[in-house]
């Protein structure tokens, strides 16, 4: 079993970000449901990051630190945001499971879901009809288009997209 420190998935988003340019601005709405404390990806992408966690705990101390956080499940989270269903930028699926049907209702045409594969999440999405995989990091930090990750993840792109990416 390998640690990865913060730092190092930082370098490997910040390798994927410059790659695959994803028009994620201060305005965007971006959720890491299951972050804990993890404040890596709004380190990155920026403190338009709304941590989902029901550890308030964790979510306090991001809040001190001055990230946005919510303390709740991610079921209560969109159950009681219905408002924001089809108008999500990004959702990180970050060690946090699969990301659910109801939950990619909440991401817009065009928007994204950022997942690595710790619980098959990067290789669920890129079977889904309305997702598109776009690129994949590996360990050392190497970027891959489309291609280099589905060979990475073990199955065969689809050639139809339907505007969503992950």
């Amino acid at each position: 079993v390998k640690l990865y420190s913060a730092e190092r998935v930082k370098m490997q988003l910040t390798m994927l970000l410059k790659a695959f340019p994803l028009s994620i601005t201060e305005q965007s709405i971006v959720l890491y449901p299951g972050s804990a404390a993890d404040a890596t990806f709004a380190d990155v992408i920026g403190k338009q990051v709304i941590h989902i966690d029901p550890d308030e705990v964790s979510i306090r101390e991001l809040q001190t630190e001055g990230y946005a956080g919510v303390p709740t499940t991610k079921e209560e989270y969109y159950a009681h945001n219905r408002d924001l269903m089809g108008a999500v930028d990004m959702i990180i699926s970050y060690n946090a499971g699969e990301v659910s049907d109801e939950e990619a209702s909440f991401i817009r045409l065009g928007g994204y879901v950022l997942a690595n594969n710790w619980h098959d999440s990067a290789n669920a999405m890129a079977r889904q009809e309305d997702f598109e995989l776009v690129g994949a990091v590996d360990e050392s930090g190497a970027v891959g288009d489309a291609d280099a990750a589905a060979e990475a993840l073990g199955y065969e792109r689809r050639a139809v997209s339907y505007g969503k990416g992950c």
